[in-house]
């Protein structure tokens, strides 16, 4: 991940996460905004990042479906709590496997 696109990706990530939460807050029922807001905004990085091909984008990954995992716990919504784990574990392998197959 280049280091001159951390900070533009930061600064996307906090637009984002502010807009999915007034959007969440003025037009959805959702109890726990904040959190969900997190994870959508975090995805769009990630998944900008897994376009590109950084590797980086598995950690992005990894936090987010840790977070998801949670959230979904904390809503007493186990099976998709599960999945987000099950998620996370397999952000983790595709880490490893990339990190290894690196020139």
């Amino acid at each position: 991940y280049p280091r001159r696109l951390i900070l533009p990706s930061l600064l996307v990530f906090l637009l984002l996460w502010a807009a999915l939460y007034i959007l969440l807050i003025k037009f959805t029922n959702s109890t726990v905004p904040v959190l969900d807001s997190f994870g959508n905004a975090l995805s769009f990085i990630g998944l900008w990042a897994l376009a590109k091909k950084y590797i980086e984008q598995w950690w992005i990954w990894i936090v987010v479906d840790i977070e998801l995992a949670g959230l979904y716990v904390y809503k007493e919504i186990p099976f998709t709590a599960g999945l987000y784990a099950f998620y996370a574990v397999i952000a983790v392998a595709g880490y490893f496997k990339w990190k290894k197959d690196l020139p």
